[in-house]
């Protein structure tokens, strides 16, 4: 039988309809489908790139890290160093001022006296310093 829609019957009509609108259906889908995987891909690309600069920041922060240890364990190296050759400064100056007084003379007449007094003042200063940065350095590590 002809209909007004040409060959077709109205349920073949409407079969194609439903047809249609499923695919109309479908096409939005896909869309939205289309465009979050797009989004998606952006994120993980965003996320990668992020843990890419966080990873170098470690392997920095890392290296920043084993450089202050060593950095700690020269300064005390170094420091005790100090410590003993302040040590003898002392008991040298304290000589020197024994001697002196017992010249009758000032200390500071004698040569590299004065020199000597001023090394242990700078040291006492830089021994201050070195506890400083140490307190610091063993908050961080």
């Amino acid at each position: 039988m002809i209909t007004p829609l040409g060959s077709k019957t109205i349920e073949e009509y409407r079969e194609r309809l439903t047809n249609l609108k499923l695919q109309k259906i479908d096409l939005g889908i896909n869309d939205e489908l289309e465009s979050a995987t797009k989004k998606a891909y952006e994120y993980r690309r965003d996320v990668l790139d992020l843990i890419s600069k966080a990873d170098d920041n470690l392997r920095s922060a890392e290296v920043a890290l084993d450089n202050l240890r060593e950095l700690k364990s020269e300064l005390q190296d170094v420091s005790d160093e100090l410590n003993d050759t302040m040590g003898e400064l002392n008991a040298l100056t304290r000589n020197a001022e024994t001697a002196a007084d017992n010249l009758g003379i000032s200390p500071s007449d004698l040569p590299n006296y004065d020199d000597a007094y001023q090394a242990i003042e700078d040291a006492a200063k830089t021994g201050d310093e070195s506890n400083e940065i140490d307190a610091r350095i063993r908050e961080f590590v």
